[in-house]
């Protein structure tokens, strides 16, 4: 009588079964992994750019305006770059955060992850990196407070939201890689796609669009400038 069990071909064949069933569905599990954060993504930028609006409702319409850096207008935490860290990271540096259900009274050096994009990889190659975009400046996500390429003009500092004639068509904000990619010194910012550099982009009224970065202040789908 044969003893119950498998023989050591049907083992093989389980087994080889399951491999092939792995190798089938591991890469639709990626961009399953993937497409998540992506919506992650997009949802966060447009809760920051609600947070703008409410903002603007406070402040006679306004963008912010700040001479710290464009990261640095709003965030999640001190950054580790020199100035972007304690004790230069202070409350009244982030005056986005209160208008994003972040309490005023949060200690500066709080975590506040709505800023960091899940597929957040670094600035790139050429990039004294240390981690990520939000572990270096406290923020993944840049915000349109001069244009990113020469001549750096200043853009929504010191506008209103009335004043702005394109809304759907000049960027608030959105994905670093929309930003290092027009300065052409990090072109490796894949951070949805390692194909092709792609980005999350909030724009003023506050629609949000994942596409295909390209470079200059104004291309085919959005401008960094207001006035072109």
């Amino acid at each position: 009588m044969r003893r119950p069990g498998f023989t050591l071909i049907e083992l093989l064949v389980v087994v080889s079964i399951i491999a092939l069933l792995i190798a089938i569905l591991l890469p639709s599990l990626t961009a399953a992994r993937e497409k998540a954060r992506i919506v992650t993504c997009a949802v966060q930028l447009k809760q920051i750019g609600t947070g703008f609006i409410l903002y603007a409702q406070d402040n006679r319409d306004q963008f912010i305006t700040h001479a710290s850096g464009s990261s640095m207008v709003y965030g999640g935490h001190p950054g580790t770059w020199p100035g972007y860290g304690a004790p230069d990271w202070t409350t009244n540096k982030r005056p986005l955060n209160r208008y994003v259900g972040i309490p005023i009274a949060t200690p500066p050096d709080a975590e506040a992850r709505l800023f960091e994009c899940p597929a957040d990889k670094g600035h790139g190659p050429t990039f004294p990196v240390t981690d990520t975009v939000y572990r270096d400046v406290g923020n993944s996500y840049p915000y349109n407070r001069v244009s990113a390429g020469p001549p750096n003009k200043p853009t929504l500092m010191g506008r209103t939201f009335a004043s702005i004639k394109q809304p759907s068509f000049v960027l608030l904000s959105g994905d670093h890689t929309i930003h290092n990619y027009l300065n052409g010194t990090d072109r490796q910012e894949y951070w949805h796609d390692e194909q092709m550099i792609t980005a999350n982009i909030l724009y003023i009224d506050t629609h949000v669009a994942y596409q295909n970065v390209e470079r200059g202040n104004v291309t085919s789908t959005y401008s960094w400038l207001v006035d072109y």
